[in-house]
C-alpha cells in the first residue's frame, strides 16, 4: 500500500469523493477523523505553487476567510501541507444543490436568496475586500432556504483598479472587472444583479462567446424582467436592473442601499452589516478634474485605426492622479474594444531593458503562434551577455526585430501601450520606446507615457520623441476648488459637504490628489472628522484645529498611530521598496506568521498598503519615501543588510538580474566586504550592457570600499583596475568630475611607480580631458608641462602630435585660445602626415581628433569648415581607424559655422544628422547639449523661439558646467529679443562674472550681448564700456578672434549711431562689410546692411537708406530668415519717400527705433510686437506699446 496515495493528507483525513475542480485546485469530500465530521477539503493545484511566497499568500487567504463568522459563509477549520506538498484547507462540508442546479424557485425565494447573498457580501466589505467571483456555482441552498457562500479565491482588496489578468466566470463579471475600473462594493452588487435576473427569468442576461459576453456586459441593456414573466413586481424589476446598471454611479454603490430597497419590497426589516471598521478607508470610484486630459486620450484613440495618432507623454508632480489617469484611460480604450498592455516598475524592476521584458511577455497573449515562434529572439536577447561590440549590434537587431513584431500584430489588432512611471524606467527600454513612437508610421500603436516630471531630467532622453513632435506631452495641474469640493463628496459620500470644509482642505491641499485624500484620513484617524450611520460630521471650527502643515508631517503622524508591530512592517518595506512577496517580506521581518498577518491587515487598514495581484506595494511612492527618511541610519543599514542576505539566497547562475539591487542593499548597509564584491559584479554587467552612468556608480561604491579595506584579497589591483576606469568611460568627467580626476592621478602616480610610461601618456591624456569637460582649466593647463617632463614628450614626434592633437586642442578651445587650438592642431595635423602610411592603429583616432580640432577652431575664429576633412573624418570613421565619437564632434563644428553665418536650414540638416548618429552610438542626451550651442545661436538669429526655452533649460540640466554656464548666456540672449533688458542684463551680469573667475571661448560673447541689452535700453554710456572691454579681449592674444572683432566694430557703429555720432559710422561699416566678404560671412553682411540703412536714413539720405535695407532683405530672404526680413521690410514700409515727404520724417524715426527692437515671434510662427511687458521709455517716462503687427509684412515673403 503506498501511504502518500492512500492517505494524501494525512490519516486524519480520509477521501471520500472527488467532488470537482476550479482554478486553483480540487476539492474533496474527506471525512476529518479527529472532529469526527465530513468536511471539505480544498488543495492548492502545482500551477499555483511557484514559491514559498504563493503557500503564504494562500495561508493569508485561508487566514482572512477564517476570520468571516457570518451564517451565510462556509466555515473553514484548518490549514495544512499534502503529501504532494500542495496546501490545502478544510471548511464545511455543506449539503444541498448549488443556485445553477436548482429551477422553478418562487419570485418570494429568490428574493430571500439575493438579501442572504447581499447580506454576506456586505460582511466582506465591511472587512474591505470584495468578493469578485459571485455566482451560482459558488452558492448552495439548505435545506432552511437559506444560502451559504462556497469559494473566497479570488477575493481582493477593496477599492483598488481591476488588474490586468480577466479573473471570474464571464457570465457574471461587472464591466469593470475587464476594463480596469475601481473594484468596490459595486462590482459583488453587479454580480448578484446577474445572479438575480437569472434566477428569476431563467437564463442569463447576456449568453454568446466570451467576446460577446464582455461586450454586452460593456454596452447591452438587459431586457425587463417582465418581458419574461409580467407576475414579476414592477418595483422588483427596477431593483434588479439597477443592480446592473453600466455606470457605477447609476448602480447600487453598495450591499447595504440594495438591502435597503430589498427591505421596502419585503416589507421585513432585515440585519445589514456594520461599516465600522472601515471608517478611515478612502477611496474614490471616479476620476476628477481630469476631463480635458482624458479627451485628447480619445481624440487620439479616433486617429489610432489609420495610425495617424502620436504618442502622449503625462508629467505630473507626485500625488497629481497620473497613474489613475492611465488607468482610466486604459478603461476608455477597453471599452472600445481596443487591447492594451500596461507596462510599470512593478511589472519591470528596473533591470536593463526590463521594460522591454514587461512589454514582450504581454504582447505574447496578442499574437499568433508563428509570430510568437518568428520573433522569440527577442526575448532570448535580452536574457544574453554579450561583450560590448556584440551588444550594440545586437541591440540594433532587437529594435528591427521588435518593430516588426509589433507591427505584424497590431495592423491585425490595434492596441495601447501605457508605461507608467517611466521616471523609473532603465535607459535603454527608453531608448527602445523612442524607436517604437519614431516608427508609429508604420504601427498601429498608441504609446501613452506617465512620469513625475520633476524626476526625468531635460537632458533625459525621454523627451527625445518631444522635440521632435512624434509626442505630445501634456502636464497636469492641480485640482481647483471645485474639483477638490466635487471629490470630497465621492470619498465621504453620501455625506453634503460644506462649502468652507471643502475650501479649507483646498487650502490646505493645494489641489495634490493624495495630499487631500492623506489630509482626510489624518483628519478621521484623529478624531477631527467622524462618522455616524452613513454621514460624516465635518469640524465645528475648523480655525481651531492644530493640524501638521504639510503632508510629509501628516504622514509621520499617521503612520505612528499604527502599532509598534505594523509600523516595523512598514519600515521594512520602505528598504525593500519593489513590489513586495511574502516570503520576501516575512523573511526580513522575522516575525512569525499571525504577527505578520495581522500587521498587514492594519497597514492595508490603514491603507498603507494595498495588495496588487500577488504583490503588496505601498498605496503611494510619497508613503515609502517619508517612512524610508524618517529610519535613522543604524535602521537603515540593518534592514538593508537583510534585505541583502535574503535576495542573495535567490541568486541563480542564469539570472544577474539580482546583482545590482544585492549590491546596492548591501553598499546601503555599510557591508564592505560584500558590497565590492557585488558592485563590482554589478558594475561589470552594466559596463558590458554600454551603461556608464550604472557601471560608474557601482564602481564608485567598490572603491570607497576597498580603499577603506586594503586586506580585501587582490585589494590594489582591483582599485587601479577602477581608477582607469575614469579612462575608459566617456562619461565618467560628467558624472562624477572629482572622483574621475581623483581616480585618474591616482592611477597616474601607480604607472609611475612602476614604470609603466605608456599608461602614465594615455591616462595623463585622459586627465587633460576630463579637467577640460569639468571646467578645471587650472588643473588642465598644469597638467601640459607636466605630461612632456614625466613622459619625456619631445616636439615633432607622434606623442607630441597625439598630445597636443587630442589633448592640449581641447584645452585651448574651452578657453577660447581659438588661434592656438588651429595653430596646435594644424601643426599636429602635418606631423601625423609625415607618418601615415605607417600610423598605428591606436594613433589614427589622434590623427582623426587633429582634424576635428582644425575645423572647430576655423569655424569659432570665422572661417569656413573645410568639408573634404569633415568627409576624411568619416570615412576613417568607416574604415574602423576612428570612431563615431569623433565623427559626431565633427558634425559640432560644421553646425557652428552654418549658426554663425545664419544658414538655418543646413544648421537644422546637420543639427538632425548629429542627434540620429548620437542615438545610433546609445550616448545619453546631454552629448546632444554641445549641438545646442550652434542651434541656440542660430535660432536667436532667425526668431525659432518656440523650441528656444527647451533647448535651454536642457544646457543648464547639462552635467557639464561649460554647458551650464552657456544657459545664463542663452537665458540673456533671448530675454534680449524680447526687450526684457533688465531680465537680460541680470542673466548676462551672471555669466561674466563665471566668466571672470575662469574665462572659457564664450567671454567675448558675454560682452557682445550685454553690449547690445545696454543698447537697447539706451543705456550708452555702460555699452560703450562693455564694447570697449570686449574689443579690448579679442584683439591680443590669447583670445584673438577676427569673428567676435567683426562684432564689436558693428556695435561700435551702433553706439555711434544712437549717439548721434555719425562721422567713424561710415569708415566702420565698410571695414565690416569688408570683414564679412572676407569670411564670407552671409549674415554678418545683412547686419551690416541693415546699419548702413539706419545710419543714411538717419542722415536723411532715403535713397541711400532704402539701397541698403533692400540689400539687407534679400541677403536674409536668401537665407530662409523670414524674421529678420520681415523686420526689414516693416522698416522699409515706414521709410517710403512718400511718407518723408510729408514732413512726418521724425514720427517715423520714432517709430525705426522702436520697431527694430520689439519684433519677436509668437506661438503661431507669426511676427508681433510685444505688447504684453512694456518697457517704460527712459526720457519720457511712458509706456511704450505698439498695437500693429508686421504679419503683413511677413505674408509678402515668398522665398
Amino acid at each position: 500500500m503506498n501511504h502518500h496515495q492512500d492517505f494524501p493528507f494525512g490519516r486524519r483525513y480520509k477521501i471520500l469523493e472527488d467532488i470537482g475542480h476550479g482554478g486553483m485546485g480540487r476539492v474533496y469530500k474527506v471525512h476529518d477523523s479527529v472532529r469526527n465530521e465530513v468536511l471539505a477539503l480544498k488543495e492548492l493545484s502545482r500551477q499555483h505553487i511557484v514559491s514559498q511566497a504563493s503557500i503564504l499568500g494562500f495561508k493569508n487567504e485561508f487566514r482572512i476567510m477564517s476570520e468571516f463568522q457570518h451564517p451565510h459563509m462556509v466555515k473553514v477549520f484548518e490549514f495544512g501541507i499534502s503529501a504532494h506538498n500542495h496546501p490545502f484547507i478544510t471548511m464545511e462540508f455543506i449539503p444541498g444543490k448549488n443556485l445553477s442546479e436548482l429551477s422553478s424557485l418562487s419570485t418570494d425565494q429568490v428574493v430571500e436568496i439575493i438579501i442572504n447573498i447581499a447580506q454576506a457580501a456586505s460582511c466582506i466589505h465591511s472587512r474591505l475586500y470584495v468578493h469578485r467571483d459571485l455566482k451560482p456555482d459558488n452558492i448552495k441552498l439548505m435545506d432552511d432556504n437559506t444560502i451559504k457562500l462556497l469559494d473566497f479565491g479570488l477575493m481582493s482588496q477593496l477599492g483598488l483598479p481591476a488588474s490586468d489578468r480577466v479573473s471570474g466566470t464571464y457570465y457574471y463579471l461587472a464591466p469593470e472587472t475587464f476594463t480596469g475600473g475601481i473594484i468596490d462594493e459595486s462590482t459583488d452588487v453587479y454580480s448578484i444583479g446577474i445572479i438575480a435576473y437569472e434566477l428569476l427569468s431563467g437564463q442569463r442576461p447576456f449568453i454568446g462567446k466570451s467576446v460577446e459576453i464582455l461586450n454586452a456586459h460593456l454596452k447591452k441593456t438587459p431586457k425587463p424582467l417582465t418581458d419574461f414573466y409580467p407576475h414579476i413586481p414592477e418595483s422588483l424589476n427596477a431593483i434588479v436592473l439597477k443592480m446592473l446598471e453600466k455606470d457605477k454611479d447609476a448602480r447600487y454603490r453598495n450591499c447595504p442601499e440594495l438591502l435597503e430597497d430589498l427591505e421596502h419590497l419585503t416589507g421585513k426589516p432585515r440585519t445589514i452589516e456594520t461599516s465600522e471598521p472601515r471608517q478611515g478607508y478612502l477611496y474614490s470610484s471616479k476620476i476628477i478634474g481630469r476631463a480635458v486630459e482624458q479627451t485628447v486620450f480619445i481624440k487620439k484613440l479616433n486617429l489610432l485605426q489609420n495610425s495617424q495618432t502620436s504618442a502622449l507623454f503625462v508629467g505630473a508632480a507626485a500625488g497629481m492622479g497620473k497613474t489613475r489617469l492611465l488607468g482610466e484611460m486604459k478603461n476608455i480604450a477597453e471599452l472600445e474594444g481596443i487591447k492594451t498592455i500596461f507596462i510599470n516598475s512593478q511589472t519591470a524592476a528596473g533591470q536593463i531593458f526590463g521594460w522591454i521584458k514587461g512589454l514582450m511577455l504581454q504582447l505574447i497573449p496578442l499574437s499568433q503562434e508563428k509570430e510568437v515562434q518568428a520573433y522569440k529572439d527577442c526575448l532570448e536577447y535580452i536574457s544574453k551577455t554579450y561583450d560590448s561590440e556584440s551588444r550594440q549590434i545586437y541591440e540594433n537587431d532587437l529594435i528591427k526585430s521588435l518593430i516588426l513584431w509589433i507591427e505584424a500584430v497590431s495592423q491585425k489588432t490595434p492596441f495601447v501601450i501605457f508605461l507608467d512611471d517611466l521616471h523609473w524606467a532603465d535607459l535603454k527600454s527608453i531608448q527602445v520606446f523612442n524607436e517604437l513612437i519614431r516608427a508609429s508610421d508604420r504601427l498601429k500603436v498608441l504609446i501613452i507615457g506617465g512620469f513625475r516630471k520633476n524626476e526625468i531630467e531635460k537632458t533625459s532622453v525621454l523627451w527625445h520623441t518631444v522635440e521632435e513632435n512624434l509626442t505630445e506631452y501634456i502636464e497636469l495641474k492641480p485640482l481647483d476648488s471645485h474639483q477638490t469640493r466635487t471629490l470630497i463628496e465621492n470619498l465621504l459620500y453620501p455625506s453634503p459637504i460644506f462649502l468652507d470644509f471643502s475650501d479649507y482642505c483646498f487650502k490646505n491641499c493645494g489641489g495634490n490628489v493624495f495630499d487631500l485624500i492623506e489630509f482626510l484620513r489624518y483628519m478621521i484617524t484623529g478624531g477631527h472628522l467622524t462618522k455616524s450611520g452613513k454621514n460624516w460630521t465635518e469640524p465645528v471650527n475648523l480655525n481651531s484645529l492644530s493640524l501638521p502643515s504639510n503632508m510629509e508631517e501628516r504622514l509621520i503622524q499617521r503612520t505612528g498611530r499604527l502599532s509598534p508591530e505594523a509600523r516595523g512592517l512598514a519600515d521594512i518595506a520602505s528598504v525593500i521598496k519593489d513590489r513586495l512577496d511574502l516570503e520576501n517580506w516575512q523573511a526580513v521581518s522575522g516575525y512569525d506568521e499571525p504577527g505578520f498577518f495581522q500587521g498587514i491587515d492594519e497597514l492595508m487598514n490603514y491603507q498603507i498598503i494595498i495588495k496588487s495581484n500577488q504583490y503588496y506595494q505601498f498605496s503611494h511612492d510619497i508613503i515609502r519615501r517619508v517612512l524610508y527618511e524618517n529610519l535613522d541610519n543604524s535602521q537603515k543599514k540593518k534592514l538593508h543588510n537583510k534585505k541583502a542576505d535574503f535576495l542573495e539566497t535567490r541568486l541563480t547562475p542564469d539570472d544577474r538580474t539580482l546583482i545590482p539591487v544585492i549590491a546596492a542593499h548591501y553598499a546601503a548597509a555599510e557591508n564592505s566586504f560584500k558590497a565590492i564584491k557585488y558592485s563590482l559584479e554589478a558594475g561589470r554587467d552594466a559596463e558590458i550592457n554600454n551603461v556608464e552612468w550604472d557601471a560608474f556608480d557601482h564602481y564608485r561604491n567598490a572603491a570607497r570600499f576597498l580603499e577603506d579595506n586594503q586586506d580585501y584579497p587582490g585589494s590594489q589591483d582591483i582599485l587601479l583596475n577602477i581608477y582607469e576606469k575614469a579612462a575608459q568611460f566617456s562619461s565618467a568627467a560628467w558624472i562624477d568630475a572629482s572622483t574621475c580626476l581623483k581616480w585618474l592621478q591616482k592611477a597616474i602616480d601607480y604607472r609611475i611607480k612602476s614604470q609603466d610610461m605608456d599608461k602614465v601618456f594615455g591616462l595623463s591624456l585622459s586627465y587633460l580631458v576630463s579637467a577640460c569637460i569639468s571646467g578645471s582649466y587650472d588643473a588642465a593647463r598644469k597638467k601640459i608641462p607636466e605630461i612632456i617632463e614625466t613622459c619625456s614628450v619631445k616636439e615633432g614626434t607622434i606623442h607630441w602630435a597625439i598630445l597636443y592633437g587630442a589633448g592640449v586642442c581641447l584645452a585651448d578651445w574651452y578657453q577660447g585660445y581659438q588661434e592656438d587650438c588651429f595653430s596646435h592642431a594644424e601643426t599636429a595635423v602635418k606631423i601625423f602626415e609625415d607618418y601615415l602610411e605607417n600610423l598605428p592603429d591606436d594613433v589614427w583616432p589622434a590623427y582623426s581628433w587633429s582634424l576635428f580640432w582644425r575645423d572647430k577652431a576655423r569655424a569659432y575664429l570665422g572661417q569656413p569648415v573645410k568639408m573634404e576633412n569633415v568627409e576624411k573624418i568619416r570615412q576613417l570613421m568607416e574604415q574602423g581607424k576612428s570612431d563615431q565619437t569623433i565623427y559626431w564632434h565633427t558634425l559640432t563644428a560644421v553646425t557652428a559655422r552654418a549658426a554663425f553665418t545664419g544658414h538655418w536650414a543646413e544648421l537644422l540638416e546637420w543639427k538632425n544628422r548629429a542627434s540620429q548618429l548620437s542615438k545610433q552610438m546609445g550616448k545619453i542626451y546631454w552629448f546632444e547639449c554641445w549641438i545646442s550651442h550652434s542651434y541656440l545661436y542660430g535660432a536667436i538669429y532667425c526668431g525659432a523661439f518656440s523650441q528656444l526655452e527647451n533647448h535651454i533649460k536642457k544646457v543648464q540640466a547639462s552635467p557639464d558646467p561649460y554647458q551650464v554656464r552657456l544657459a545664463y548666456l542663452f537665458r540673456g540672449m533671448l530675454e534680449l529679443e524680447r526687450r526684457n533688458f533688465s531680465h537680460a542684463e541680470q542673466n548676462l551680469s551672471l555669466f561674466l562674472e563665471m566668466e571672470e573667475s575662469a574665462p572659457d571661448n564664450s567671454w567675448a560673447e558675454g560682452f557682445v550681448y550685454m553690449a547690445k541689452t545696454c543698447l537697447g535700453a539706451d543705456k550708452n554710456q555702460d555699452a560703450a564700456s562693455y564694447i570697449q572691454k570686449g574689443s579690448d579681449l579679442v584683439k591680443k592674444e590669447p583670445y584673438k578672434n577676427p569673428l567676435y572683432q567683426l562684432q564689436f566694430l558693428q556695435l561700435s557703429a551702433e553706439l555711434a549711431i544712437s549717439s548721434a555720432d555719425y562721422t567713424p559710422v561710415k569708415s566702420m561699416l565698410d571695414r565690416s562689410l569688408e570683414m564679412a566678404d572676407m569670411m564670407d560671412n552671409t549674415i554678418q553682411k545683412a547686419f551690416v546692411h541693415k546699419l548702413f540703412g539706419r545710419y543714411y536714413f538717419e542722415q536723411d539720405e532715403p535713397d541711400k537708406a532704402q539701397k541698403h535695407y533692400l540689400l539687407s532683405r534679400d541677403i536674409f530672404l536668401s537665407l530662409g530668415n523670414k524674421y529678420q526680413a520681415g523686420q526689414v521690410i516693416s522698416i522699409l514700409e515706414c521709410i517710403t519717400p512718400k511718407d518723408i515727404n510729408t514732413g512726418s520724417h521724425k514720427d517715423y524715426k520714432q517709430d525705426l527705433n522702436l520697431l527694430s527692437k520689439t519684433i519677436i515671434e509668437d506661438q503661431d510662427s507669426r511676427f508681433t510686437l510685444l505688447d504684453n511687458e512694456p518697457e517704460q521709455d527712459l526720457k519720457t517716462g511712458d509706456n511704450m506699446t505698439m498695437e500693429h503687427t508686421v504679419s503683413d509684412a511677413i505674408d509678402k515673403i515668398d522665398i
